[in-house]
């Protein structure tokens, strides 16, 4: 089966579910994240998916045995905006494709386990966050800013996300540029 007809059954599993059950999605992972990590991780948050993968694997395997359908990625700030303090000049577009690939991976490997241990679909949402340059109030461009979320896009489809959850947005361009 090719990647693009696994993609297209997963959503139409997932629109079925929709419409016959209640549909559980985790939590708040960047909230956990910054329990675990405390105040000296904070910086760092954004890189859990490459630098502690364990932590990122241990919230989606804690949010399944919760009951959760859909887990999220821990990529909220993970866009080439976001993480350009992170990187070295030029490089965050680079990082961000890592950072959403691995993460993505992760949670796709925690959802497959627990589909294989019990049968039941489960489907990783790719998280994409706003960003804090509001388009709308001269922060950023359009451009800029959707620019900054295509390598977030494809390391997240890389990693095998099912869907995007475009969350947080105050500024509608915001939302339409991801």
């Amino acid at each position: 089966m090719s990647a693009a007809s696994i993609a297209a059954s997963r959503a139409a599993a997932l629109a079925e579910a929709i419409r016959s059950r209640v549909v559980v999605a985790d939590g708040a992972t960047g909230s956990l994240l910054d329990a675990m990590l405390g105040d000296e991780g904070a910086d760092r948050r954004d890189l859990v998916p490459i630098e502690k993968p364990e932590a990122a694997i241990g919230i989606h395997r804690a949010y399944i045995a919760a009951g959760a359908d859909i887990i999220k990625t821990a990529t909220f700030n993970a866009s080439a905006r976001g993480l350009s303090g992170l990187a070295p000049a030029g490089e965050a577009p680079e990082l961000a494709k890592r950072v959403n690939a691995a993460s993505a991976t992760f949670a796709r490997s925690a959802a497959d386990e627990a589909e294989d241990a019990d049968g039941r679909m489960r489907w990783v949402a790719g998280s994409v966050g706003p960003g804090s340059d509001a388009p709308s109030l001269g922060g950023c461009s359009y451009r800029e800013l959707r620019e900054s979320y295509l390598p977030q896009f494809l390391g997240l489809i890389r990693g095998g996300a099912d869907l995007a959850l475009i969350e947080t947005v105050q500024d509608t361009l915001q939302c339409k540029a991801a």
